[in-house]
């Protein structure tokens, strides 16, 4: 009996320590109830405090991909759905781009046949001498238009349809089709009575074969 009052303080006190280091250990934080740390081994990375900021550092990870992802998909809707809209300067840079690089101008600018030319007055000597252009520019608004003089002077492979083309505020088609040996469409529906010089308007433009018979050219 006296030797275990003796071991009492001890057996009670052993405890009591243990309980304390084991409320201490990561494990204990966790709700583990396998052995603490302090009699087995295991690795720092896999602690509590560990995996917590590595499950932050996730979640943050995953919210900055997600708002990432988000940017660019909204940049790609708002390219897609933007026209380039040039100035009379920007829209020559444009074509100079256009005709030494397409692709390259293409990821820029967005492909020729859709950009939107409603604002540009000046189309004078635009395509002139750019001798391997023949790409699809039907589509463009060109209403705003006064001066088309030379627009397609010494454009040897240009033979688009552009009959659709609002012309009628046009004033100079001088040289428009100058040396445009391989334009032939049919632009005689064009209402050009407002142009007031046509001087060498198809000089030297060899294959044009069409009937503008129907043109007002009162103004001439």
């Amino acid at each position: 009996k006296n030797s275990l009052r003796r071991r009492s303080p001890t057996a009670l006190r052993v405890p009591r320590r243990r309980a304390a280091a084991a409320a201490r250990s990561p494990d204990a934080a966790c709700g583990s109830s396998l052995p603490s740390a302090s009699l087995r081994p295991r690795p720092a990375a896999h602690r509590c405090g560990v995996l917590r900021r590595g499950s932050r550092m996730r979640k943050r990870t995953d919210r900055a991909l997600a708002l990432a992802r988000l940017l660019w998909w909204w940049w790609a809707a708002a390219s897609a759905s933007a026209r380039f809209e040039p100035s009379r300067d920007s829209l020559r840079d444009a074509v100079d781009a256009w005709t030494a690089d397409s692709a390259a101008a293409e990821a820029r600018y967005g492909h020729i046949s859709a950009w939107n030319t409603s604002g540009v007055r000046d189309l004078s000597g635009l395509f002139a001498w750019k001798s391997a252009f023949d790409d699809d520019i039907s589509a463009w608004d060109v209403s705003a238009a006064t001066d088309m003089s030379s627009m397609f002077n010494g454009a040897t492979a240009f033979n688009r349809d552009i009959s659709g083309w609002n012309v009628s505020r046009v004033t100079s088609m001088v040289a428009m089709f100058r040396r445009a040996s391989a334009f032939n469409q049919d632009i005689g529906a064009w209402d050009v009575s407002g142009v007031t010089s046509m001087a060498t308007l198809f000089d030297q433009a060899g294959a044009f074969n069409r009937d503008i018979g129907g043109w007002n050219v009162s103004r001439v």
